[in-house]
This record gives structure tokens, sequence and C-alpha cells, in this order.
């Protein structure tokens, strides 16, 4: 070990990691803990020596206060501790299963970089990760900095590492490109028409009703109302979400917002489809209205919407996903005249924001201006 070579305050142990000591404004010795490269503990005690001259300095403790995770804890550890003491700020409830599944994707694609004991993570390497990775994903890359930056904070403010290296002005805002125009109404006609059931129904009942996939997933015999003075008339009772904790198995919870539990009304054309379907299917009022059985028990798979999504995007010629239709139902909606509040009830929107999206321009300037005189 060559120890005369490396600067002061630093020592190469018999591991072959690099450990720091310092010297506190109190005059005590302190630990600023081991690293895996020279490089990296240089950078960490620069770090300590910048707070030590502008007064920030404060005691590192060994570990955070539940006396488990500390600064050599990976970022993927720190991630399952925010997802089992995060709540939802809206309910106050735990992070659903689809919110958890998010930020462990996220760990494991977008900061795979970084999944290593907190306490090496640098503002530098940050620095070099944010560069390249936002020109390729930049919208992943947003979403992912947010996530480090939240964590790291939150290991700050538990005293596991001395301040928080996430830095870069700017990183964590995003402003997203404008929609696109919608497919032209025809071809999403055609998408019905030409539709075989089970798929007819669905994509009718998500062109039409602009539900959420999870919740036409979980729509069941019984959430279906047919209008007692009108046998015509169809509504769908909308009070659960279906959410895929892998490709088959699913977990049923409440819709995504508060405002999610509604009643939809279908028009003329899905009603009709609706209920030609249901005259095959099973007569159990909690039978599955889409199932990948004939008795209406098990749910669709993921990955079986998402290609049958695919094949009808490539056959009729589709820009929209499945969420995109439901951008096509409420913007449809819209156009009817549908007051901003209606749009909101419909939706199973709990901010105006969400359903401002849907007043989008859809290429009427022409005829509306023509109707000015």
């Amino acid at each position: 070990m060559e120890n005369s070579k490396l600067p002061s305050g630093i020592r190469q142990v018999s591991s072959g990691k690099f450990q720091i000591r310092y010297t506190g404004p109190d005059g005590k010795r302190y630990s600023g803990g081991t690293y895996r490269t020279k490089t990296d503990a240089r950078n960490a005690l620069a770090i300590i020596q910048a707070s030590i001259s502008d007064r920030s300095w404060r005691q590192k403790k060994a570990q955070i206060d539940d006396g488990q995770l500390s600064g050599k804890s990976t970022l993927a550890e720190w991630s399952e501790e925010w997802i089992r003491t995060r709540t939802s700020k809206k309910t106050g409830q735990p992070l659903a299963i689809g919110t958890q599944r998010y930020y462990r994707s996220i760990i494991k694609s977008g900061l795979n970089s970084f999944d290593r004991p907190i306490q090496t993570i640098t503002s530098s390497q940050i620095r070099k990760w944010w560069a390249s990775y936002r020109l390729e994903y930049p919208r992943a890359a947003n979403s992912a900095y947010k996530y480090l930056n939240s964590l790291l904070g939150l290991a700050s403010r538990r005293n596991a590492i001395l301040e928080n290296p996430c830095d870069i002005d700017g990183a964590a805002s995003w402003e997203p490109r404008p929609k696109g125009r919608l497919s032209p109404r025809e071809s999403i006609e055609r998408l019905i028409e030409e539709s075989e059931n089970p798929w007819k129904a669905f994509f009718a009942i998500t062109v039409y009703g602009g539900l959420r996939r999870g919740e036409v997933a979980e729509l069941r015999i019984e959430d279906v109302i047919v209008d007692p003075n009108s046998s015509d008339r169809v509504a769908l009772d909308i009070r659960r979400s279906a959410t895929w904790i892998t490709n088959s198995d699913v977990e049923v919870g409440a819709p995504k917002s508060r405002a999610g539990n509604r009643v939809v009304w279908l028009g003329p054309t899905a009603s009709k489809i609706l209920l030609e379907y249901l005259e095959d299917r099973p007569r159990n009022s909690e039978s599955l209205l889409f199932s990948s059985d004939n008795e209406g028990v098990t749910h669709l798979r993921e990955s079986t919407i998402r290609n049958q999504v695919n094949l009808a995007r490539k056959r009729f010629g589709l820009k929209e996903s499945l969420h995109r239709l439901r951008d096509y139902s409420l913007t449809l909606y819209a156009q009817q005249g549908a007051t901003l509040q209606e749009i909101m009830v419909r939706g199973g929107h709990s901010n105006v924001q969400a359903a401002m999206a849907y007043q989008r321009d859809a290429g009427r300037d022409a005829d509306l201006a023509a109707r000015m005189g």
C-alpha cells in the first residue's frame, strides 16, 4: 500500500478501499467513510472540507435513526425505505402497487449505475450521468433525477450523508412536448367496426367511454347499468381498477384518484356493441367483462392488451396508444360542448390541469371561423 502518495486525510486499508479521517471544527477526529476508489474518497473529502470552510458542517452519524440504513446502504435499499414509509399526498394511504413498481423500475433502469453505497455518489458523477442520459431519454432522465434527488435528500435529512449531491439547476423541471394531433375519426371508427369481440367491445368502451386501461380490465357484469326507461342506453359503474404486478398477476384496488369513482354513460354505438357482447358472457354478476378464460375469472394479461393495441395501430394506421384513445374520447366529449367540470367528472380527474388537456386544438379552426360570419 502506498499511503504516502495519497492526499492527507485518506489512507488505503487492507481491503484495497480508501478511508477518510479528518479533524472537525470542534477539534475532534472523525471518520468520513470508506470508498471503493481513490477518486471517490478525494471527492468526499473535498465536500467535507468545503462544509467546514463555509460552516455548514455537522457531525456525521454512522447510521440513521432506525439503526439500519446508513451512507453505506445502497440506493436500492434507500428506495425500498422510501416505498415502505411514503404515503399518497391525496389519500394518506401507502403507495399504490403501480407506483411502487414504477419506482423500482427507475432504480433498475435509469439509476442502475448509482445502485451502490450512497456515500460514494458524488455531484460530478451525477452531472456526467445526466449530461448523457437526458440526451437519449429526456422524460425518463427527468423522472430518474427527481427520484434520485428525493432519495438522497431523505438520506441527507437523516444525517446518513453530509449533503445531497444533486445540484443540477433545472434538472427536476420538465416541459412535455405538445401532444400531436389525434388520428382522423374515420380511422377510429374503422378500429371499432372491423375489430372482433372481445376487442370490438373493449375498444368501443375505451373510445366512447374514455376509461383508463385498468378500469376497463376490472369491469364486471354487475358494473353494466341498463337505463330502465331506455333499454338501448348503457352506463358503466366505475368503482375499481386493475394494476398489473406482473404480466399475469393483478391487484384490484380503487381507481387512480378519488374522482375515479363515477358512472359513465355510453352513446348509442358503444351501448349497442356492449349489449350484443353481453349476450355471450357469463351471467354471474361478478364475472369479468373481459377475461383470459371463458368463465370471466382471470384478468387479461398485460401483454395481451398491449399486443392487441399494437396490431390495431398497424392495421388501421393509428397514432394512438391505448391511453391516447382515452385522450381521443375525452377530446371528442369536450367538442360536444361539455363544460370543464363535466370533462373532469367523466374522465375521473381530480384537478383542472388534467382536464384542460382535452380542450385542445382539433383542427376545427376553419369551421369555427366560418360560424363567426
